[in-house]
């Protein structure tokens, strides 16, 4: 269904490794798709590499250069084009924003989110914010807020609108702790963050997950049970 290249790529720190996107599917009940993400998988030629470790280890030219490679390999994807794709978003590439912007504007037909870290909140000032502002301006540009309940993704981000997001991410830690604690709690947290947002629920393994999340109008998908990864090989020949 989708086909995105890997990606060769040297960094100071890791030196030469591929990267493989893959695409994980954003279901709304019953299993309709309109939003995708992509993830990458990371590996040299010894082993594979914890992805969260290796983005965390980036200089801030090697966010800017591999987000611009996978951009571009998402924007030259014709079977991408009925989605919104949604791309984990560092604070250093959102500071280069004017790096980016003729590729985005080259390329309107596709609809691109920059999913902001929980991490990151923490760093913007009013230089990010004008920013922000600015991409939100763009007609195929939308912003959403990752891993919400986890680290600095809370409500005060939410409440403040000082960003304007079209969607929220709910994190999975904060579902599976409220859904084996107080499940009547999380169908109202839910039911409220779905008023003025997109909502994504991560996480989402079991059938019983999946029958919870789809008795709230609205409320999307997204986790291994519509997403089963094989495991995969890797390696940089």
């Amino acid at each position: 269904m989708f086909n995105l290249n890997n990606i060769d790529f040297t960094s100071v720190i890791w030196g030469r490794v591929v990267i493989s996107p893959r695409i994980e599917k954003i279901i709304t009940p019953p299993y309709t798709i309109e939003n995708i993400e992509v993830l990458c998988s990371v590996a040299n030629q010894d082993s594979s590499i914890a992805a969260y470790s290796f983005f965390q280890h980036l200089t801030a030219s090697e966010h800017v250069e591999l987000f611009k490679l996978i951009l571009t390999a998402v924007l030259a994807e014709p079977s991408l084009k009925s989605y919104t794709v949604s791309l984990n978003t560092p604070i250093q590439v959102i500071r280069k924003l004017a790096e980016l912007l003729p590729l985005l504007l080259s390329h309107n037909e596709q609809k691109i989110a920059f999913e902001l870290l929980e991490s990151d909140i923490q760093e913007l000032g009013a230089y990010e914010y004008g920013l922000l502002d600015e991409i939100n301006k763009i007609s195929n540009i939308s912003l959403w807020l990752d891993d919400f309940g986890n680290n600095q993704s809370n409500f005060d981000i939410v409440i403040s609108k000082r960003v304007k997001f079209s969607a929220i991410k709910v994190a999975k830690e904060l579902f599976w702790g409220l859904l084996d604690s107080d499940i009547n709690f999380l169908k109202s947290l839910l039911t409220y963050l779905n008023q003025e947002h997109l909502l994504i629920v991560e996480g989402v393994e079991t059938k019983k997950q999946v029958e919870f999340i789809s008795n709230i109008k609205g409320v999307k998908i997204q986790g291994f049970y519509f997403n089963p990864q094989l495991e995969t090989s890797i390696g940089v020949k």
